[in-house]
């Protein structure tokens, strides 16, 4: 039984924590050296969509909308870090 909890936290975990944040950090990094905001969006929505049906299963469809919205929060970062680096 202690497995099955195990496993079913490290998912959690993994879904809630880990995948936002390197979300954020890939799409901020990004949009320092692209500047198209739309290509970074949908670069982490196809990469997800590819993750969706490799890795994880079609319930994962849910979290792609929450993670396209958090790239969205890390380019708009990644773009306030190169305004003031360029002011």
């Amino acid at each position: 039984m202690k497995y099955i909890y195990d496993q079913f936290f490290n998912s959690i975990l993994i879904v809630l924590v880990t995948l936002p944040v390197i979300t954020l950090i890939i799409s901020a990094i990004l949009s320092l050296f692209i500047k198209k905001r739309m290509f970074i969006l949908s670069f982490i929505f196809i990469v997800y969509i590819i993750l969706t049906f490799t890795i994880f299963n079609s319930s994962f469809l849910v979290w792609i909308p929450v993670y396209i919205i958090i790239a969205y929060i890390g380019t708009l970062f990644g773009d306030s870090i190169r305004f003031f680096k360029n002011k």
